[in-house]
């Protein structure tokens, strides 16, 4: 009996082979090679259009750049702006008027590189600006090793014609590149290969077992069956023996219960997994985060050998165990572990030797896994109990505490040297210029804004075209920069100044790219110190809010004495000194605070002055809708951008929306043109609705806006999508205002008719939309 079902076996196997040798792999191996050749001629066409875009964005930033040139009187300037934008291109050379390269990065072994394609731009003094290009930049980084680019693409394709490649090339648009396609299918083709060789020891390990599987005559019947069933046997499972007549039924419910049983296992691992991740995330400190972590894999894995050392400030270390947590020293032993990202595993590894104090604690060498948090510190587990966890779970919690430190060390080292470098750069007693690699000013201190009494936006600007617009001679930066050397130099500033200037390179990365800073100082002339400076600020601050607090005061009154009024008979004639007072104060002190303002850099001192800002912000407006309603207001009519002054009433109420979490979609048409406008009064219009819909807004609220032209019509719409509560859509007359919403809309009303427009409500199920129409 072994012996036929042995050679069944054989034939059977050897058939399967046979058939798919001889008819399943040409077919095969022929599909393989029709999806590789049509997925190479989507690619081809797909990374030639990259390149073509490509191509197009360089030749574009070519001629800003000769537009730049342009405008230069001198070759300093010329070659300052060629350094800015050296890095923009492979090499870039200046080619004057008599064919005499002035300017060049160009190296001796680019000009017959087969990838480098050189574009050019004309000067209108026939100078001429060339620039090389790297095709292969354009090609998607993913496909890079698919592709060549060549100007004789015939050595490629005979490379590769012999092989199990695909090939395919074409053209580049209007230069005399060929871009290659070639891809290895060897791996696809050998695959049926495999499955021939498993099909040959699937049989072979049959044939094993028959010969040597011994016999067994023991069999279950039903009632035996029915039996253990009754019985309640533990787990159900059963064995299946050769030629047992309730195989079937016993497979069906050996693999079901396997089945509930993995389900059982895995649901339990991952909902303590998720428990313990809605922990972490409820806690707010970072040392309260990695005790929770400790405590949680202790409770509910039994892992209690769990050890975290993370760096606090210098040379001290926050070490947390299941027990405790301690700050000690950071040793060299805890920086040699912490530096060798390589190593996993710490045998026979003791934890008193990163101790530098002795703990009330015993600890005996064991073998730990290590897990290093960046350059913040690590994580120790016992190996024993680590490896007894899920492995995807334990990636899981891994992960996401490292993370969770990685996270709140970046935010406090950032901000931290933001707030420290902001401080120095800005209060300096010296000026300091910021300047990229490219040659933009990124940032400018007080003391240059004041020295040169700067009325204009340098941030951004050339650094040759500021030192231009200053009259100062700006040939010794250039030749710092392109010397990559720094330079010191005195110059005359307005005959009554002499001024010392500097630079100083600043590596921003790995490799050579270097931004630069130039030191101008006033010789002997002083500033005062940053303590001074800090004090007047804060005092300016402490008298910015004693007038706020006065104003609301008097604010408070105003409202009291509205609200004492007669609903019949309104009377605001008594209000109008308190009004006036107020409009004037809040006016100047709008003035001081911007100025202020500017002169701040510290992100908490910032956040304080906006917060005040803002404040005085809405008691202007309270004013102001208080003198519309009046009548007592004069409207300056001139030409404003409409989409500007809406744009300006969102940012205005931009903290609102998103502490309530609405989101904002607006759809603006740009061909909106100017409209003749009072841009204050028609901003006033805009936040009274903007008031009213932050008001009435819940958690699943949103915004859409939507601004179109309709003939000489142009139609502003402004939703609200699930308000709180439905409103009353009649804009009120005068002596029918009952609720605030009544007299914001009969104020927004007053504004839009003072512009020949219209000032319309509907309401929808689940939407409120407020409708504008201005005649242009």
């Amino acid at each position: 009996m072994k012996l036929i079902k042995v050679i069944i076996l054989l034939v059977l196997s050897s058939a399967v082979i046979f058939l798919v040798e001889t008819n399943i792999k040409t077919e095969y191996i022929q599909n393989i090679k029709e999806n590789t050749k049509n997925d190479a001629k989507l690619q081809i066409q797909n990374q030639k259009e990259n390149i073509r875009n490509g191509l197009k964005n360089k030749q574009n930033l070519l001629l800003e750049i000769t537009n730049a040139i342009e405008n230069q009187d001198t070759f300093d300037g010329i070659s300052g702006i060629l350094a800015g934008n050296s890095n923009t291109f492979k090499w870039i050379e200046y080619i004057d008027s008599t064919g005499v390269p002035k300017y060049s990065t160009k190296k001796g072994s680019e000009e017959s590189n087969d990838i480098t394609y050189t574009i050019s731009s004309q000067l209108k003094d026939d100078a001429q600006l060339n620039a090389g290009i790297n095709i292969k930049d354009f090609i998607s980084k993913s496909l890079v090793s698919n592709f060549a680019i060549t100007r004789s693409p015939q050595k490629i394709l005979e490379e590769y014609s012999s092989k199990n490649y695909v090939t395919e090339q074409t053209q580049i648009n209007n230069t005399d590149l060929y871009l290659v396609f070639y891809k290895n299918i060897a791996t696809k083709i050998n695959s049926i290969l495999f499955l021939e060789i498993a099909i040959a020891l699937l049989a072979l390990i049959s044939i094993f077992l028959i010969v040597f599987k011994k016999r067994n005559t023991e069999f279950d019947t039903l009632d035996t069956f029915m039996e253990q069933v009754r019985k309640g046997n533990e787990d159900l499972r059963f064995e299946i023996i050769e030629k047992d007549p309730l195989s079937n039924l016993k497979e069906n419910i050996n693999s079901i219960l396997n089945k509930v049983e993995n389900l059982r296992i895995k649901n339990r691992v991952y909902s303590v997994a998720i428990q313990i991740i809605n922990k972490l995330q409820e806690e707010t400190s970072l040392s309260r985060k990695i005790n929770t972590f400790i405590q949680q894999l202790t409770n509910s894995f039994n892992i209690s050998d769990i050890h975290v050392f993370i760096k606090s400030e210098k040379n001290k270390i926050v070490y947390s165990n299941k027990s405790n947590q301690y700050t000690i020293n950071y040793t060299k032993n805890m920086e040699k572990i912490i530096n060798n990202k390589q190593s996993n595993i710490l045998k026979d590894f003791n934890i008193n030797s990163l101790l530098d104090v002795q703990l009330n604690q015993n600890f005996s060498p064991k073998n730990y896994k290590i897990f290093h948090i960046g350059h913040y510190g690590i994580i120790l587990f016992e190996k024993k109990e680590f490896e007894k966890l899920n492995t995807s779970v334990s990636n899981m919690l891994v992960n996401l505490i490292i993370n969770t430190v990685k996270l709140h060390k970046d935010k406090f080292y950032n901000l931290q040297e933001k707030i420290h470098f902001n401080k120095m750069f800005k209060k300096l007693n010296t000026g300091l210029i910021w300047v990229d690699q490219e040659g933009h000013i990124k940032l400018i201190n007080q003391y240059i804004e004041e020295l040169f009494s700067i009325n204009f936006d340098a941030e951004g600007m050339l650094i040759g075209q500021f030192f231009n617009k200053l009259n100062l001679d700006f040939k010794p930066i250039a030749k710092s920069l392109n010397s990559n050397q720094e330079k010191q130099y005195t110059v005359e500033f307005k005959k009554d100044k002499e001024l010392e200037i500097s630079t100083t390179f600043i590596p921003i990365s790995n490799n050579t790219e270097n931004d630069f800073v130039i030191n101008v100082k006033e010789i002997g002339k002083f500033k005062n110190n940053e303590k001074t400076l800090i004090a007047e600020q804060n005092n300016k601050i402490n008298d910015l809010n004693e007038q706020i607090t006065t104003l609301q005061s008097r604010l408070q009154r105003l409202q009291e004495k509205i609200d004492s009024q007669s609903k019949s008979n309104i009377n605001f004639d008594i209000i109008d000194p308190i009004a006036k007072d107020i409009t004037v104060n809040s006016t100047r002190m709008l003035k001081a605070l911007n100025k202020l303002t500017r002169m701040l850099f510290d992100d908490s001192e910032k956040k304080y002055v906006s917060f005040l800002k803002n404040q005085l912000y809405h008691i202007n407006f309270s004013i102001r809708n208080f003198a519309i309603f009046k009548e007592n207001i004069k409207y300056n009519m001139k030409n404003n951008d409409i989409v500007k002054i809406i744009k300006k009433s969102f940012n205005f109420y931009r903290s609102d929306l998103k502490n309530k979490n609405i989101d904002v979609n607006a759809q603006f048409n740009d061909e909106i043109e100017m409209i003749k406008s009072d841009k204050v009064n028609l901003g006033i219009s805009f936040n009274n609705i903007l008031y009213q819909i932050i008001d009435n807004s819940t958690e699943n609220s949103r915004i859409e806006t939507e601004l179109t032209r309709e003939e000489d019509n142009i139609l502003i719409n402004i939703s609200l999508i699930n308000p709180k509560e439905k409103i009353k859509t009649m804009i009120p007359s005068k002596n029918d205002i009952e609720t605030q919403y009544d007299f914001l809309n009969f104020i927004i009303n007053r504004i839009i008719n003072q512009h020949n427009g219209t000032y319309n409500i509907e309401s929808e199920e689940n939407r409120l939309t407020y409708k504008i129409r201005l005649t242009v």
